[in-house]
Parts: structure tokens; sequence; C-alpha cells
């Protein structure tokens, strides 16, 4: 089932627009509904499936390199439904 979360995360999210894989990431497209469409998507094929964990790079940031490109900084969000346990 791991080979089948993976290949599906490479052919529908890995290095694309947000915004191109489903109208409901479209508007929003923030770590808080990506961890939950996912879940959406795959909580039925994985019944034991309780949180999924997002990394995505923050908003904003105001750190530069010694070139003075802005260093990425990363955030993960976790997303849990309620009623589930960790």
């Amino acid at each position: 089932m791991l080979a089948e979360f993976e290949s599906w995360v490479e052919q529908n999210l890995d290095r694309r627009h947000l915004n191109d894989v489903d109208v409901a990431l479209s508007e929003h497209g923030c770590l808080t509904d990506v961890g939950r469409w996912v879940y959406t998507q795959w909580h039925e094929r994985l019944p034991r499936l309780h949180e999924v964990v997002v990394q995505g790079p923050k908003d904003s940031t105001r750190e530069t390199d010694e070139f003075g490109f802005p260093v990425r900084q990363w955030t993960k969000y976790t997303y849990r439904p309620e009623g589930c346990a960790a």
C-alpha cells in the first residue's frame, strides 16, 4: 500500500502546482488544506490512517544567504481529523 501511495503522490502532487491538481486546492492550497485533501483522498483505502503530515515553505522569510537570496525556511503541519487518536 505504501508503494501505491508513493506512486500517487508522485503522479498527483510532486512538482505540480496545487491549483492544477484539484479545484479544492486552487483557492487556498495552504498546508492545512493540503493535509485535509490528502486525508480525504486516502482514508477509505487506508482505514488506519489517523494523520497526514505536510511540509512546505513558510509564507515569508526575511533571512538571506551570503549572496542576498532568500533562505527557504520550511514548516510542517499535521492534519488529524477529529475523533482520530494519535
